[in-house]
């Protein structure tokens, strides 16, 4: 498995579609056929991955949140600009 770091950069593969459906993200991956369903908690984090592109601003994005507690986040490097 790989290491994961805050600098850590993500992104989605061509073969994964996601889309909204009624407040929960439905991620497909077309090679596989396998599905996932993400809440509304887990429809958050893949966005700001999606947006930010690094574990760590996605982290830092969510510490910033008014709305998100992350008492375990602080295990994790500020990531830096």
């Amino acid at each position: 498995m790989a290491s994961l770091s805050a600098r850590t950069r993500v992104a989605v593969p061509d073969h994964v579609i996601t889309r909204v459906v009624g407040g929960s993200t439905v991620i497909l991956d077309v090679q596989s056929g396998r599905s996932f369903t993400l809440d509304r908690v887990g429809s958050r984090v893949w966005a700001l991955l999606e947006e930010t592109g690094t574990i760590g601003d996605t982290i830092e994005a969510l510490r910033r949140s008014s709305r998100m507690c992350l008492p375990w986040s602080s295990a994790w490097p500020r990531a830096r600009s």
